[in-house]
C-alpha cells in the first residue's frame, strides 16, 4: 500500500506539501473507514418499531382462518374466504397456495400477509397470517 501512495520515490524525496496530501489522503480513509463502521454498527443496533395495527390485524385475520376454515374445504370456500375479507389473492400454482396482502403499514415497515395451501385436489390444508418486516 505504501508504495502505492509512494511511487518509487522516497517519503524524504518528497516536497512537504506532497506529504501533507498523501498524510491527508491517509487521514480521510481511515476517518471514512470509522464513519462507515459507526453507521453500521447504528444500523444493525436499530429496530423498526412494533406496529400495534400491524400485529392487531394478523392476529385477527388467524383467528377468521382458524374460525371459518376447515381442513378438505373445497378450492371455492377458500376463494369465499378471500373475498369475504376483502383479500386480493395470486394463487401460486407450484406451491398450491393462495397468497394476499392483507395489511400495509403507513411506514411501510409492515406487511401482514395470509397464506392459504391446499392439497393437490385444491382443497385446504392450513393458513397462515404473518407481520412481515419488510424494512429498517
Amino acid at each position: 500500500m505504501s508504495h502505492l501512495l509512494l511511487g518509487t520515490r522516497t517519503w524524504s524525496s518528497r516536497k512537504l506539501s506532497e506529504r501533507v496530501a498523501i498524510l491527508a489522503i491517509g487521514f480521510i480513509v481511515v476517518c471514512a473507514g470509522a464513519v462507515g463502521l459507526v453507521a453500521a454498527v447504528v444500523q444493525v443496533g436499530s429496530t423498526v418499531p412494533p406496529d400495534h395495527i400491524a400485529e392487531q390485524q394478523r392476529t385477527n385475520l388467524q383467528e377468521s382462518i382458524d374460525r371459518e376454515l376447515h381442513v378438505g374445504d373445497p378450492s371455492e370456500q377458500i376463494q369465499a374466504f378471500l373475498a369475504r375479507h376483502g383479500l386480493a389473492y395470486e394463487y401460486e400454482s407450484v406451491d398450491r397456495r393462495y397468497v394476499a396482502r392483507a395489511y400495509r403499514s403507513a411506514n411501510g415497515a409492515h406487511d401482514v400477509m395470509v397464506t392459504l395451501w391446499a392439497d393437490s385436489n385444491g382443497r385446504y390444508v392450513r393458513g397462515q397470517a404473518t407481520d412481515i418486516l419488510t424494512s429498517l
